[in-house]
């Protein structure tokens, strides 16, 4: 009886070209009854194919509004929700998105290139609020996108994609080439006065360390509009039309020439998804290791007029600090402000306060590595000030010290690789002695320390997360922002650094290992031969600063 009463529904599931609507099949799927079907009631209708309803994505229309700098007020935080709301909207009814998440996350495997765009995106959403996404729906949605690339032709429509392709981790260098390229030759930029979509753009670009220079040129100049608009319309409100700092013929500057300023000396807070934008871009920026000065200015105004939040303004901090920024040049009350940030954030032991103290303590050794206790040139007032002035931040820094050590957060989740463990069984075969994945005094991590009497050795091995993905120039390896960092951190601590490249990266076909940087021609899966990957070892070492290891290494093999 069920399977009669089955088939009978059959026929109102069917579209005009005779395959079945996927929003009724959904429906169907709730109903007790098709629950209650026995295995063999459900097999007989597996072969159903889902058609694409008429409302496809590429044929949905977003309302447009006009945009004006009037109208972007601090407070227009909705433009972007309405729109957000009549995209899900668009051909929903509650039994569709309310189906079991188990059944979406079948429909979306089995039906993902027949569904229309629109509907794939919106289950594919419910499945990461549901926490059951995964690399295979990750891998499904991208592949989608890339069949349906040119009918994506908006910057909304690319930022819903970009909030859901997580985990990224399983995307192709492939789809980013398509996808950025696709995206720089049609110019779909988001338009002025979306944060939401801002964040989506540089987020993805900024965790997949996308390295395409013409379109951050484009994206930096665009985004520096939509900061002038923003600062122009909270002066406005604010009644600062005298303010000097805020003032168009200093906006409209192109050079990076801006006085000393004091943090957060302006009374208005800004919208929260706004404040969010400023730091993701910077964040991202700092990533690809760009740094624009005329951006700069404008996020260096931001932090002076206005009242941000706690985490907001550490991560922006803590990217000018990897983008060589000193903040002792631009900010008249560094030290003062860091502490107070600090003081907010020191009570909290959640990981993501801890991660902020983490960010604080980077942004304290970056400050004191740019003091010179010199810098007074005799004068004994000024450098009285230096002076105490480094004494304040070494004190922040153990303070920070004290609160990662005390959670243990710096050995949190260290594991020691494969690669790592490969280039230690060679320093075992040579007879040198190393340290695996250890944390130095300074709060550093080493993947392999080496210590002969007084020179001290940090090994890197270089995994693809320590490289840009270079859309524009795939033959020219760039480090990211962090790791160079890093290395400048090592480096100031008395360490004689040297990078190791994972030798599976790469073909060794007449490769200069002289040079820091080894270029990937293809991935290499053989080399059982120990002597061939010892030799590889040798030839990038016996090039560190560390003539002691030299000496070592040239009595071996």
């Amino acid at each position: 009886m069920s399977i009669f009463y089955l088939k009978n529904l059959i026929p109102t599931l069917r579209c005009p070209n005779n395959s079945i609507n996927s929003f009724k099949y959904i429906e169907l799927l709730n109903l007790p009854l098709f629950n209650n079907l026995t295995k063999y009631s459900r097999i007989n209708y597996s072969h159903l194919s889902f058609s694409q309803n008429s409302n496809s994505f590429s044929d949905y229309t977003f309302e447009e509004t006009t945009i004006s700098p009037g109208s972007l007020d601090h407070n227009n935080a909705t433009i972007e929700d309405s729109i957000d709301n009549g995209v899900k909207s668009s051909n929903t009814t509650p039994n569709q998105l309310n189906s079991h998440p188990t059944q979406l996350y079948k429909l979306v495997l089995d039906s993902y290139n027949t569904l229309d765009l629109l509907s794939l995106l919106r289950y594919v959403e419910k499945l990461h609020d549901s926490n059951i996404s995964d690399a295979k729906i990750t891998t499904a949605l991208s592949s989608r996108l890339l069949l349906d690339l040119y009918s994506v032709d908006s910057a909304r429509k690319f930022g819903y994609f970009f909030r859901l392709l997580e985990p990224s981790s399983v995307l192709t260098d492939e789809f980013f080439k398509e996808v950025v390229n696709h995206i720089y030759e049609n110019k779909i930029y988001p338009d002025l006065g979306y944060p939401r979509v801002w964040v989506s753009y540089f987020k993805f670009l900024g965790s997949n360390r996308v390295y395409h220079k013409p379109l951050y040129n484009d994206l930096i100049e665009r985004y520096i509009k939509y900061l002038d608009i923003q600062i122009h319309n909270s002066a406005t409100a604010d009644g600062n039309k005298d303010d000097n700092s805020l003032n168009d013929s200093v906006i409209d500057e192109c050079n990076y020439k801006i006085d000393r300023v004091d943090i957060g000396k302006g009374e208005n807070k800004l919208n929260r998804r706004f404040q969010e934008s400023v730091a993701t871009v910077i964040w991202c920026l700092s990533i690809c290791n760009i740094r624009n000065d005329k951006l700069l200015s404008r996020i260096i105004k931001i932090v002076h007029s206005f009242k941000l939040e706690t985490s907001v303004l550490i991560r922006i901090l803590w990217s000018l600090s990897i983008l060589k920024v000193r903040l002792t040049d631009v900010l008249n009350n560094a030290v003062e402000t860091i502490a107070k940030l600090l003081e907010e954030t020191i009570d909290d032991l959640s990981l993501k306060r801890l991660a902020h103290i983490n960010q604080l303590y980077s942004i304290l050794k970056s400050l004191r590595n740019s003091i010179d206790p010199d810098s007074g040139n005799g004068n004994g007032t000024v450098n009285d000030v230096v002076s105490e002035e480094c004494d304040e931040i070494d004190r922040l820094i153990q303070v920070c010290k004290e609160k990662l050590l005390s959670q243990k957060y710096p050995q949190s989740g260290k594991i020691i690789s494969k690669s790592q463990k490969l280039v230690s069984d060679f320093l075992i075969r040579a007879n040198i002695p190393h340290q695996l994945e250890i944390i130095t005094p300074d709060l550093l991590s080493i993947d392999i320390r080496i210590m002969l009497d007084d020179e001290m050795i940090a090994l890197e091995v270089d995994g693809p997360t320590h490289f840009l993905r270079n859309i524009e120039n795939p033959e020219l390896i760039m480090k990211t922002g962090p790791c160079l960092f890093k290395k400048e951190l090592l480096t100031r601590s008395g360490y004689k650094y040297t990078s190791i490249p994972f030798y599976n990266h790469f073909d060794m076909t007449n490769v200069d290992t002289s040079s820091e940087h080894i270029k990937c021609n293809e991935i290499y899966e053989g080399w059982d031969n120990v002597k061939e990957m010892d030799a590889y070892y040798k030839s990038i070492l016996m090039n560190s600063d560390s003539e002691k290891l030299r000496t070592l290494l040239s009595k071996y093999l």
